[in-house]
């Protein structure tokens, strides 16, 4: 029987999975932009659907843009390569601003 102390993580195993996805990316040849295309694309998306039933931790998030703040080439904080195109970045999603934006505007929502 299992123990009832052990606390259910449903992203854990996810995160697991996301990580592996993030780091066989073949991204060694390819310029910053096309990375956080890949990235917002292929991963953000899919965290920003399952965030929608089960909500995602703060360290989750930082662990995950950890992973991808190692794709990035050397020296490039996740930060610059999260500024919009429009103010000189790259455009990479912040998924916890967009995360945060939606639960306010939920919470909104339900309470009208």
């Amino acid at each position: 029987m299992k123990d009832q102390t052990t606390t259910y993580n449903p992203w854990e195993k996810h995160i697991q999975q996301i990580s592996g996805i993030i780091q066989s990316a073949p991204t060694h040849d390819l310029n910053v932009m096309l990375i956080a295309k890949l990235m917002n694309t292929f991963i953000f998306s899919k965290l920003y659907y399952r965030d929608l039933h089960t909500p995602l931790r703060n360290y989750e998030i930082e662990e995950i843009h950890q992973i991808i703040g190692k794709k990035l080439p050397q020296n490039m904080a996740i930060t610059r390569a999260q500024t919009p195109r429009e103010l000189g970045g790259f455009g990479l999603i912040n998924i916890a601003n967009q995360i945060s934006k939606f639960t306010e505007y939920s919470r909104k929502k339900v309470v009208t």
